[in-house]
């Protein structure tokens, strides 16, 4: 999330080629993409927190989407760290 640049994971970039799916999912549109994701998410919002928080919102019928209020306070976080 919030990165399509390998060395910008830090430490968790080792568990790429040992993952069964790579998803990216940024709002920085300028940025090229070195991961090689099997889905890639970009969209010019004023946080990749928001694309993550549609995405949850296109499948917010399903009993499993459903946000406690911890994750929404979570979410809520990334978007005012992403933002300032």
């Amino acid at each position: 999330v919030d990165t399509q640049i390998k060395e910008r994971l830090g430490p968790a970039a080792v568990w790429l080629p040992h993952a069964k799916h790579v998803a990216v999912y940024d709002h920085h549109v300028s940025n090229e993409c070195n991961i090689s994701p099997d889905e890639l998410i970009i969209e010019p919002t004023g946080s990749a927190t928001t694309v993550l928080v549609e995405k949850l919102r296109d499948v917010s019928d399903l009993p499993e989407a459903r946000l406690s209020e911890a994750e929404a306070t979570l979410l809520a976080l990334g978007i005012r760290a992403d933002t300032g």
